[in-house]
C-alpha cells in the first residue's frame, strides 16, 4: 500500500466514510443490519456498548438446567451446582467484543491502520466496564509495536536500529508535519543520556488524543479517549486493583505522557510555576513586611514603655521629695526599721509592674486600642492602685499626706510625659507595611479563582466532578486559598481580628503555600525540596535547627514560642510523622520491598503527571482556532495536530524490544 501524509494525518479523524465502513464490518462479524442511528464515533461507541457488551448467548446454567441438577439424587451429586452457577455475577460478553478488537488488530497488521481508531475509543469503555482480562491482553499486544519498514519511505535503507542520546521512550508526532520542524527545548539538554541503540516503535491507537468538535470557547465539552482513560482512576495515585493499572504501567502510556509533557505540558507548567512563584514571593514579602511592621510597633512600644517607667519613677521620687516635710507623720517603727529610700523603691516597683502589665494587655488588644493613652493612663492610675496602698510606707502615712503625694506625682508625671517622643510609635502603627503588595496578591488570587471556577465547571460538565472532589490535593488547594484570602482580608482591615490571630493565619498560609509549591515541583523528574517556613535568623540557621531537632529531638530553638499553642501542635506533628516515616522506611528495607517500591515510583509519578496533563487539556486548551485563543494560549489548540497528533512514534532500547518479542532471549540471558 502506498502511504502519503494525508492518510496518516487523518487517522484520528473518524469521518462519515469510516463510520459506514465500520457498519459493514459489524454486519460481517455479527450480522447486525439495523444501524441507522449510528452517525458518528460517539453513537457508534454507544451502539457497540448496547449490542456487543451484553449477554447474547447463554454461557451459564439456565433455570431448567439448575433445576435438573438439583433434583439429582444426593448420592449422585459430586459438586454443589451453586458453585458453578454464575447467575449472581454481572455477565460481560468478552468473546463478542474480543472478535471486533481482533478484527481491528488483524487489519492493522495488514496495514489498514484506520481500524485501530475503534480500539482507541473502546479502550476507556473497556476500563469503565471492567473488562480486565481483555484490557490486559490488549495492552500486551500494543506494547513495543515496531514501526513498519514501509513508513520510512526509503528503499534499501534499514532504520530499525539507530543511535540516540535521548531519554528512553522519547516521542515524536506522527506523521511528521510537512512544514514544521522538530524543535529542541532548552530543557532537553538536561534529559540527555549516553549514546545507545534504540528501535523506533509507535502507539497503534490513532485518535487516542483527539478531541471531538465543539464551538463552546468558554466551557468546552467533549473528551478525548486519553482524558477518559486517565480520569477513569478516581485516585491521584496508581491503584494496583484498578482495571487501568496495566495501561498506566505500559511503556506506550509513559511515551504518550512524556510526549505531551515535552510538547505543551512543560510550557504550561512552567508558566503556572512562574505565576505561582511570583504570587508566593509577593505574599511572603507582604506578610514579612507586615510582620516587621508589628516588630517595629512592639519595639517602639517597648521603648516608649521604658521611658514612661523612668518618667513615673522620677515623678514619684519628686512627689516624695516635695512632701518630705510631712514624713514625721510616719510611725516610728517604719522610720526606725525601713529607710525612706527602701520604702520609696517598693512603691516604684509597684508602679513599674502596673505599667508593664498594662502594656502587655494593651498589646494584645492592638490595633483596636490607643496604646499611648493606655500606657499613660496606667502610669497615672498606678498611684491609686490597691497594690501600692498595701505597701509598708503607704500604709504608714496618713491619708491627707498620701493624697498630696499622689497629686504631686500626677503633676510631675504630666510635665515629664510631654518630653517623651511619641512620633516613633505613631509612625510604626500608621506605616503601610505590606498592604500594597497584599492588594496585588488579592487581585492575583481573584484572577486565579476565575480560572479555577471555569476549570471546575468544565470538569463537572464533562462528568468528572466526582474525581475532582475525591482527591486530597483538591482540599489542600481549597484550604490554602481560604487561608490566603482570610489572611489578606485581616491584613487589609476588612476583617477585625487581633494581631495574634493575624500572625496565626499568616503562618498557616505560608505553610500551605510551601506545600503547593512543593507539589508543583514534584512534576519535575528527580527533584526534591527541603524547606520550612520559620522565623529564625536565616535559612542556614533554620536548616541547622531542623537537623538538630531531627537527630536529637532538640527543640531549644523554639523556646521563645514555647507558650504558643500553634508551635506546640506543629512540633508534635513533626515528631509524630517523622517517627512514622522512619519506622516504615526501616520496615520496608528489612522486608526487601524497598526496591519494588522504587521501581513502582516512576509509574506512580507518571499517573500524577497524566492527571495534570489531562487537567491542562480540559481547562487550558481551546476548541477553536481564533485570534483570541491564539493570543492567550498560542500553543494549545485542540485542533493543532502538533499538540494532538493522530499518534506518536517513540524510541525504545533495542535490547528491551528484542527481549519483549523474543522472551527466550531474556530467559537465556539469566
Amino acid at each position: 500500500m502506498n502511504y502519503d501524509y494525508d492518510y496518516f494525518d487523518k487517522l484520528g479523524d473518524p469521518d462519515e466514510e469510516f463510520i459506514d465502513e465500520i457498519k459493514k464490518v459489524l454486519e460481517l462479524l455479527y450480522g447486525i443490519k439495523n444501524m441507522d442511528n449510528v452517525k458518528d464515533i460517539d453513537t457508534l461507541m454507544n451502539f457497540i456498548q448496547e449490542n456487543l457488551m451484553k449477554k447474547s448467548v447463554p454461557n451459564q446454567l439456565d433455570d431448567e438446567d439448575l433445576k435438573t441438577i438439583t433434583t439429582v439424587k444426593p448420592n449422585k451429586r459430586i459438586i454443589y451446582p451453586e458453585i458453578y452457577n454464575e447467575s449472581d455475577i454481572e455477565w460481560k460478553n468478552d468473546e463478542s467484543i474480543r472478535k471486533l478488537i481482533d478484527y481491528c488488530l488483524k487489519k492493522n497488521e495488514e496495514n489498514e491502520h484506520k481500524f485501530m481508531l475503534i480500539v482507541s475509543h473502546l479502550l476507556p469503555i473497556l476500563v469503565k466496564e471492567s473488562y480486565k482480562n481483555l484490557v490486559d491482553e490488549l495492552v500486551t499486544q500494543l506494547t513495543y509495536v515496531k514501526v513498519p519498514s514501509e513508513w520510512f519511505q526509503e528503499e534499501n535503507q534499514n532504520y530499525e536500529t539507530f543511535l540516540s542520546i535521548r531519554e528512553e521512550l522519547w516521542g515524536y508526532r506522527f506523521p511528521k508535519h510537512e512544514t514544521a520542524t522538530i524543535c529542541s527545548s532548552i530543557f532537553d539538554r538536561f534529559e540527555k543520556e549516553p549514546r545507545h541503540h534504540v528501535t523506533l516503535c509507535y502507539v497503534p491507537l490513532p485518535g487516542l488524543c483527539t478531541f471531538p468538535d465543539d464551538n463552546n470557547l468558554l466551557f468546552p465539552g467533549g473528551l478525548s479517549p486519553f482524558v477518559k482513560l486517565v480520569m477513569s482512576n478516581d485516585d491521584e495515585l496508581l491503584n494496583d486493583k484498578h482495571i487501568s493499572t496495566k495501561i498506566f504501567d505500559s511503556p506506550f502510556f509513559h511515551a504518550i505522557i512524556k510526549f505531551k509533557w515535552h510538547i505543551f505540558g512543560r510550557l504550561i507548567h512552567n508558566i503556572v510555576l512562574f505565576v505561582y512563584t511570583t504570587f508566593f514571593i509577593l505574599f511572603v514579602t507582604s506578610t514579612t513586611l507586615d510582620f516587621n511592621k508589628h516588630i517595629n510597633i512592639f519595639n517602639a512600644i517597648k521603648n516608649y514603655t521604658e521611658e514612661v517607667v523612668i518618667a513615673a519613677s522620677k515623678s514619684y521620687i519628686a512627689a516624695i521629695t516635695v512632701t518630705i516635710g510631712n514624713i514625721d507623720n510616719v510611725t516610728n517603727s517604719v522610720v526606725n526599721n525601713v529607710t525612706i529610700a527602701e520604702a520609696v523603691k517598693s512603691n516604684i516597683d509597684v508602679i513599674t509592674g502596673t505599667i508593664y502589665k498594662a502594656t502587655l494587655e494593651a498589646e494584645a488588644k492592638l490595633p483596636h486600642i490607643d496604646i499611648i493613652s493606655a500606657i499613660n493612663n496606667a502610669a497615672i492610675g498606678a498611684i491609686n492602685s490597691k497594690e501600692i496602698n498595701d505597701t509598708m510606707i503607704t500604709s504608714a502615712i496618713e491619708n491627707e499626706v498620701i493624697s498630696v503625694i499622689n497629686n504631686n506625682y500626677i503633676i510631675e508625671f504630666n510635665k515629664t510625659i510631654n518630653g517623651i517622643d511619641a512620633i516613633t510609635i505613631n509612625e510604626a502603627i500608621n506605616s503601610i507595611g505590606g498592604k500594597h503588595l497584599m492588594i496585588v496578591c488579592m487581585i492575583l488570587i481573584t484572577m486565579g479563582l476565575f480560572i479555577i471556577f471555569r476549570h471546575i465547571i468544565i470538569l463537572v460538565k464533562n462528568g468528572f466532578g466526582k474525581q475532582l472532589f475525591s482527591v486530597p490535593s483538591t482540599y489542600v488547594l481549597i484550604t490554602a486559598i481560604t487561608f490566603i484570602i482570610i489572611t489578606g482580608f485581616i491584613e487589609l482591615k476588612f476583617l477585625d481580628c487581633s494581631l495574634k490571630i493575624l500572625g496565626t493565619f499568616q503562618s498557616i498560609s505560608n505553610f500551605l503555600l510551601w506545600i503547593c509549591f512543593i507539589g508543583l515541583l514534584c512534576l519535575f523528574k528527580k527533584i526534591g525540596v527541603f524547606a520550612i517556613e520559620n522565623t529564625f535568623e536565616n535559612y542556614v540557621k533554620s536548616f541547622d535547627n531542623e537537623w538538630a531537632g531531627f537527630i536529637s529531638a532538640s527543640y531549644d530553638s523554639l523556646d521563645p514560642w514555647k507558650n504558643d499553642y500553634l508551635v506546640i501542635i506543629i512540633k508534635i506533628l513533626f515528631s509524630f510523622f517523622t517517627s512514622i516515616i522512619i519506622m516504615n522506611l526501616l520496615i520496608a528495607i528489612i522486608n526487601n520491598i524497598y526496591e519494588d517500591v522504587y521501581q513502582h515510583a516512576y509509574t506512580e509519578w507518571s499517573v500524577i503527571r497524566a492527571w495534570v496533563i489531562a487537567y491542562f487539556e480540559l481547562a487550558i486548551s481551546t476548541p477553536r482556532n481564533d485570534w483570541l485563543s491564539n493570543f492567550i494560549i498560542p500553543h494549545v489548540r485542540r485542533k493543532d495536530k502538533n499538540c494532538f497528533p493522530p499518534t506518536i512514534v517513540y524510541e525504545v532500547s533495542t535490547e528491551k524490544v528484542k527481549e519483549w518479542h523474543n522472551p527466550k532471549i531474556a530467559l537465556n540471558s539469566i
